[in-house]
């Protein structure tokens, strides 16, 4: 079911969205901080269940289990395990880098770019080799993942789901010039 709206007039219902979501970014900021204590921006957006999806000309909003559904089936064939549902709550920077997890809240927030750049520019992490690398950065497709082991790596799909895959079995369509170990 898609949610859509075509003018900008605010509703006491959507006064009241947007007052709640205001109140939960507050309450949920954090400082954040690379390993050696370079100041990481970020945003916090509340996790309402509803939320952006294709800001095209309709801008249309979709449900958790909409997101869900739709990334579920990206890669069939692939080696694909999802481990959470979708969330707005944290991107895939959050997660591989700064350690967001849904079990605690008070870790969630969103890293844009460049700002996740932030680890390796001062050097928190250094490029290694694929087999020793605990992170992975697609740099300029934008998108990082955490090894777990081998070619197995874990990675928040923006808004969508948190999934268990392979290398280069994602949505961003990354090759193996694209990886930054």
């Amino acid at each position: 079911m898609k949610y859509s709206h075509k003018s900008f007039s605010v509703s006491l219902s959507q006064g009241l969205f947007l007052f709640v979501f205001f109140i939960a970014n507050i309450a949920n900021a954090h400082d954040l901080e690379t390993p050696r204590g370079e100041t990481v921006l970020h945003s916090h957006y509340a996790d309402t269940g509803v939320w952006w999806g294709d800001q095209g000309e309709g801008d249309d909003y979709y449900t958790r289990a909409e997101w869900t559904a739709w990334s579920d089936n990206f890669h069939q064939g692939d080696y694909i395990a999802r481990l959470d549902s979708a969330s707005v709550a944290y991107n895939c920077h959050a997660y591989a880098w700064a350690g967001a997890r849904r079990s605690d809240p008070s870790t969630l927030c969103w890293i844009y770019s460049p700002n996740d750049d932030k680890y390796w520019e001062d050097e928190s992490y250094k490029e290694v080799s694929q087999n020793i690398a605990t992170h992975v950065s697609y740099g300029g497709i934008d998108h990082s993942l955490l090894r777990e082991s081998g070619n197995t790596m874990i990675s928040k799909w923006g808004e969508l789901p948190l999934y268990r895959h392979t290398l280069y079995s994602d949505p961003y369509g990354a090759g193996p010039g694209d990886a930054k170990f």
